[in-house]
C-alpha cells in the first residue's frame, strides 16, 4: 500500500499514514485476531501490488512484473 499511495500522490508521509491505515482496519484485525485466518490476513499485501501493477503499465512504466506477483493468488484449500 505505501509504494502504491506514495507513487500516486508522491508523498511518502502520506503513504505512510495509508499503508498504517490499511493493516489496522477493523476487518483485518478481526481476520488476524478473532477469526485467526492468518492465510486471508497476508493474502491483503497483494491487492495493492495489482493496482500498483495497473497503474505502472498505464503510465508506460514496466509494471507487468509487479502485476504479476500481485495476482498470484495460493490456494489455501487444496
Amino acid at each position: 500500500m505505501y509504494s502504491l499511495v506514495s507513487k500516486l500522490t508522491k508523498n511518502k508521509l502520506t503513504g505512510t499514514l495509508t499503508a498504517v491505515l490499511y493493516i489496522l482496519m477493523p476487518y483485518h484485525l478481526n481476520d488476524m485476531y478473532i477469526r485467526n485466518a492468518l492465510g486471508e490476513f497476508f493474502s491483503y499485501i497483494f491487492i495493492p501490488l495489482v493496482f500498483l501493477g495497473i497503474y505502472k503499465i498505464f503510465q508506460k512504466e514496466k509494471g507487468d512484473r509487479v502485476l504479476c506477483l500481485g495476482a498470484v493468488r495460493v490456494n489455501p484449500y487444496p
